[in-house]
């Protein structure tokens, strides 16, 4: 990357990786049930603990806890399909 007035700027070809990458997260991510979605951004965007989020959507802890496994695995395995190294 170079460095130009103390901004980094990638190269044509890794901003076009990079969005591939980004949309197919985002592809991925609407795969999942919106209930799961919405316990994935609140803990991994909105910064909340899975007692928190437990608490605000009216479940379980331990019930955050598989939700938050079973999509970040899917997640996981979708771009591992897309993007095997």
């Amino acid at each position: 990357m170079e460095e130009e007035a103390g901004v980094l700027s990638a190269s044509p070809e890794r901003q076009l990786a990079g969005t591939r990458a980004l949309h197919h997260a985002l592809s991925s991510l609407a795969e999942l049930p919106a209930r799961v979605q919405k316990v994935l951004m609140l803990t991994r965007v909105e910064g909340l603990t899975q007692r928190e989020v437990a608490l605000a959507i009216g479940v379980s802890p331990t019930l955050i806890n598989f939700m938050l496994k079973d999509a970040l695995a899917h997640c996981r395995g979708s771009l591992d399909q897309s993007y095997p190294f």
